[in-house]
């Protein structure tokens, strides 16, 4: 009910009854006529990749996402379903039997080609489902158009908040731009995902702002109502990830999110250097157990918690995945690598490569002992295989290779080009 009620105080236009979602409605993020249109801050990130929604019922969660918001149904991934919003791709995955589900503290804000066609497909899929969808719908006063809609899924999870794309802006993102009036029923079309707001304790937004900004290395604005971290991938379009304070909100309801049944955010960043830049931070602070080899070759790397700078304090728990590829379009196809060895690490990354192969916590990493008490030295193996045959997991699996030595079955000269 709480959320709710602060859903409710972001779609009014009227005073607020609550500090916080006072906040929020001042702050320019906040707004729908600016939310999509802020200018490019430097240091964006360019894209809020995908978004993994844990959900009861993937068959029900499908159906609102591709039927009644308009996604594309684009593939399956195991028993994931992943349905794509323009560049973003939402992907749904269904609970372990037995957890305990939470809500997102927080909504998706989304863009749409025409409200009154999602409104319209959302009753629709009301009657087939026998669940409440539409929490609010707001009408213009003068005309009686639908002018915002306030969604839950179908599990009652997950807030949407959406509204309709500008008509210059919705033909540009590939949407045929029609009439409100328009004869229905019409299949809705959903453009793209502008927002992932999360709502935290009151004063815990300069805390995550100085986390994005000096271990994330992100372009991050701060407001009243609470901070923003910013994508790009133009002049013409934004998005963000958005942390509004609430007053009524206490730390151990963020803090304390079961790990496997929260939202996952995939973010891409703006260079190789920056994700590696932001890998040696994450690592020194122990919040990533990956590698170097393994963050060189994939090139992305996983986070779950955020973390004060300066008093090395947990602020919230949230698991984000951090990529870089040339082309971020497809978050699900391993990105295609650049050459390896055309790109430098700093001489304060270089110091620090030592620390950079330590496996993860709870992995027998001690040495083998002989008779004489003496630790032996991890035996090289004699196979040497190719950079790319170590980078395919069809390939190096099918090989016999563990994940963890992958480093090890490489030539001398395709060592050296990785890690010079």
């Amino acid at each position: 009910k709480q959320a709710l009620r602060i859903q409710l105080d972001y779609l009014n236009s009227g005073q607020s009854t609550m500090g916080a979602a006072e906040s929020a409605q001042r702050g320019a993020r906040h707004r729908k006529d600016q939310a999509g249109f802020s200018k490019a801050l430097p240091n964006s990130y360019c894209l809020l990749g995908d978004l993994t929604l844990v959900v009861p019922d993937v068959k029900a969660a499908k159906l609102f996402y591709a039927k009644a918001l308009g996604g594309i149904a684009s593939q399956e991934v195991g028993d994931d379903v992943v349905v794509s919003a323009g560049a973003t791709r939402i992907r749904l995955r269904p609970s372990k039997e037995g957890s305990i589900q939470v809500d997102w503290p927080g909504h998706l804000h989304v863009w749409v080609s025409n409200l009154q066609h999602t409104l319209h497909a959302c009753r629709s899929l009301e009657q087939r489902l026998g669940v409440t969808l539409i929490q609010t719908a707001n009408h213009n006063e003068s005309c009686g158009t639908v002018k915002s809609l306030l969604l839950h899924d179908p599990s009652h999870k997950h807030m949407i908040l959406v509204f309709e794309a500008p008509k210059a802006m919705a033909a540009k993102m590939g949407a045929e731009v029609q009439d409100a009036d328009d004869e229905l029923p019409v299949q809705p079309k959903l453009l793209g995902v502008m927002e992932v707001v999360r709502r935290v304790p009151k004063g815990a937004c300069p805390a995550l702002a100085r986390f994005y900004r000096s271990f994330l290395f992100a372009a991050v604005s701060e407001a009243e109502w609470g901070c923003a971290v910013h994508f790009s991938m133009g002049e013409a379009l934004s998005q963000a990830l958005v942390f509004v304070e609430d007053e009524a909100l206490q730390e151990n309801d963020v803090a304390n999110v079961g790990e496997d049944e929260e939202m996952e955010i995939c973010m891409y960043m703006p260079s190789k250097e920056c994700l590696i830049n932001a890998f040696v931070k994450c690592l020194d602070q122990g919040l990533t157990c990956s590698t170097l080899m393994e963050v060189e070759l994939a090139r992305e790397f996983c986070i779950r918690e955020c973390i004060d700078p300066e008093t090395q304090k947990r602020i919230l728990s949230l698991r984000q995945a951090f990529r870089f590829s040339e082309q971020p379009t497809s978050p699900f196809d391993a990105p295609a690598p650049r050459s390896l060895s055309s790109e430098l690490r700093t001489d304060a990354q270089q110091t620090k490569a030592d620390k950079l192969e330590a496996p993860c916590e709870g992995q027998n990493d001690e040495p083998e002992v002989t008779g004489q008490g003496e630790p032996s030295p991890r035996a090289v193996p004699d196979r040497k295989f190719s950079v790319e045959q170590l980078q395919d997991a069809k390939a190096w699996q099918a090989l016999g290779v563990e994940p963890k030595e992958r480093e090890t079955y490489l030539s001398p000269e395709d060592f050296y080009g990785v890690f010079r």
